[in-house]
């Protein structure tokens, strides 16, 4: 439950072991989401194991591919076993929507800040957070409007889009393929007002703002052929989030703003062929030098969060585990950062 009596979803994900018989190697793959994996229900709040949260994308929910494979390559893989939380933001994958809080928005991060502060209470073990696209964005704004109080000893952005202002083509002037991908969105999120669409109705000021909800010609021809997530921001998000215009929101929701004032060790994970997110909006070596705190690597290709290799797992989720387990202890001194930023070349240059 969340201060303004709203309700958050987690799945709890807990290594516990290496089955030792063929009958639990067999019920472990039936019964469970992997090999020696199993939602966790219960746990010990003294345990000193380290918590991953993971957070998911735009119109995702913890029961993706991605999700999913990440949290069993992080529970078995890392030595440590962490226990990995899955985040749902509100309404998502079925889920009531309640509160006041704008779940689909790159800016609002309460629902982010309110569970890792609970997970603090729950647990006192090491906490890193593991965020893919969307929730990338928000984890970013987090951990920049938070500085030194983040309360998260480690983190990860995994295809963050990390500019939404004119200078991102793909999201004000997009080409063939991009238009493909925000028809893609933009359904998805014009289903899910649809099927949220009682629970909205009492929120008034959207009601009485938002174009998309008046019983006009002109919302009725936005709804058949409105195809542009930047029109879905411009007739809906904004008036969520309390924004007059569309650019004052992207300005505000734009990560790339606050990189500076990341105190938090922070590895930044991006491809060059990301279809949805310019190379050139990435972080910049200026920025890497101008803050200690952050480390990036940028690979050839990886597409939208497709990290996968035949057989060997996601790269991306391997090279979170070495980073996290440097943060942990290394901590935040000065050869700390020595430690992290030496192994992080040894990583980049492994990987081109």
């Amino acid at each position: 439950m969340t201060p303004d009596e709203g309700t958050l979803v987690l799945d709890y994900f807990q290594y516990r072991g290496t089955p030792k018989t063929v009958w639990n190697f067999l019920t472990s793959l039936f019964f469970t989401p992997g090999s020696g994996l199993g939602i966790m229900r219960t746990h010990k709040a003294d345990t000193k194991v380290p918590v991953v949260l993971v957070v998911h994308g735009l119109m995702g929910h913890s029961e993706e591919s991605y999700v999913q494979q990440t949290c069993c390559e992080i529970c078995t893989q890392d030595p440590r076993h962490p226990i990995v939380v899955a985040m749902n933001y509100r309404g998502a994958f079925n889920h009531s929507l309640n509160g006041t809080t704008g779940g689909y928005s790159f800016y609002d991060t309460k629902d982010l800040a309110f569970l890792i502060t609970w997970l603090r209470e729950k647990h006192k073990g090491p906490l890193f957070v593991v965020g893919f696209s969307m929730g990338a964005a928000k984890l970013a704004n987090y951990l920049g409007r938070t500085e030194e109080a983040s309360n998260v000893d480690g983190a990860c952005c995994i295809c963050c889009p990390w500019d939404f202002t004119s200078k991102n083509a793909a999201v004000h002037r997009p080409d063939f393929m991009e238009k493909i991908y925000h028809f893609v969105l933009a359904g998805g999120l014009k289903a899910w007002v649809v099927a949220h669409y009682f629970e909205l109705r009492s929120n008034k000021a959207l009601m009485e703002s938002a174009p998309i909800f008046k019983c006009t010609a002109s919302a009725l021809w936005w709804w058949l052929f409105s195809y542009n997530v930047k029109s879905f921001d411009e007739n809906f998000t904004i008036h969520w989030v309390g924004y007059k215009t569309v650019e004052e929101y992207y300005q505000a929701a734009s990560p790339t703003r606050l990189l500076s004032k990341v105190k938090t060790p922070l590895l930044i994970i991006n491809s060059q062929n990301d279809p949805l997110i310019p190379r050139y909006t990435n972080p910049t070596d200026k920025d890497v030098h101008d803050n200690p705190n952050l480390f990036v690597i940028e690979s050839t290709y990886g597409g939208h969060i497709g990290f996968w290799t035949p057989f060997n797992g996601c790269f991306a989720t391997k090279y979170f585990i070495k980073f996290s387990n440097l943060a942990q202890f290394s901590k935040s001194t000065r050869k700390g950062r020595e430690v992290r930023r030496k192994e992080s070349m040894k990583i980049v240059k492994k990987l081109q």
